[in-house]
């Protein structure tokens, strides 16, 4: 049987070696161009490893104790605490005087009616504080967004009778009331209302004049008590003449 396949000559030989030749020198450029991308890499690695090293060096000379570590874990702990609270109950709003019976339900539906007339549904609410007190404030959960109509609403309480002893605020934080206690335009308008009872209850008429307050025309005459009280109440916010004491309870 004779066999069919072309016979090859020299020329061919060396067209096929040529072939081989180029292609080795290729395998040869991709090898090095590999091997020159590893170099870098373990540069890389190096330096990564060296930062690394130079911050454990100096971590471990300012090496903090065990209770010095539990100590920041726990102000992180609390913060994380404190602003979840927050959050819960950005949302909502606390009724104080409402008593716990059929005429404080009543009136918590009364209120609603002309505060919370935008709201679609009936909020859900809680008593809060200990069990054992009577008339505890009212929680009102609120959905989202209809918090700032409602408190802005508040003024349509101003001249009801029923509503007199109602107080309706922020759910706050205890962290948040205690800074609200400390606030400084907070303790200028506590001074404020000292002043105008000074004025009001005739401890300084207007006639009497202290000694050490000198005559017209010798300088410049002190500012007035009742207008350094009137100051004071134009830089406190909206509702600190609210009766003291009505805070939110845990």
């Amino acid at each position: 049987m004779s066999d069919s396949r072309p016979k090859r000559t020299n020329e061919d030989l060396w067209e096929f070696l040529e072939k081989i030749s180029k292609d080795t020198e290729s395998c040869k450029l991709q090898l090095d161009t590999a091997l020159q991308a590893v170099k870098q890499l373990e540069e890389k690695v190096d330096e990564k490893i060296s930062t690394v090293t130079k911050r454990q060096d100096s971590l471990e000379k300012k090496s903090c104790t065990k209770d010095e570590l539990q100590a920041v874990a726990n102000v992180l702990k609390n913060d994380m605490k404190e602003e979840n609270e927050r959050y819960l109950r950005k949302n909502n709003v606390v009724v104080f005087g409402l008593t716990e019976d059929a005429n404080g339900r009543h009136l918590y539906s009364r209120l609603m009616k002309i505060i919370g007339d935008h709201i679609p549904t009936e909020p859900q609410t809680a008593r809060i504080g200990h069990p054992k007190n009577s008339n505890r404030p009212l929680r009102v959960y609120l959905p989202a967004g209809a918090k700032g109509e409602l408190m802005s609403k508040l003024v349509r309480l101003k001249d009801l009778e029923e509503f007199k002893t109602i107080n309706v605020k922020h759910d706050l934080t205890k962290l948040q009331r205690e800074a609200k206690a400390r606030s400084p335009v907070r303790t200028r308008s506590k001074s404020a209302k000292e002043a105008d009872k000074v004025t009001n209850s005739g401890e300084r008429k207007s006639t009497d004049r202290p000694k050490n307050v000198r005559k017209l025309g010798e300088g410049s005459s002190p500012e007035p008590v009742e207008s350094s009280a009137k100051k004071a109440k134009m830089a406190s916010p909206e509702g600190e003449e609210e009766s003291e004491g009505m805070e939110t309870l845990d």
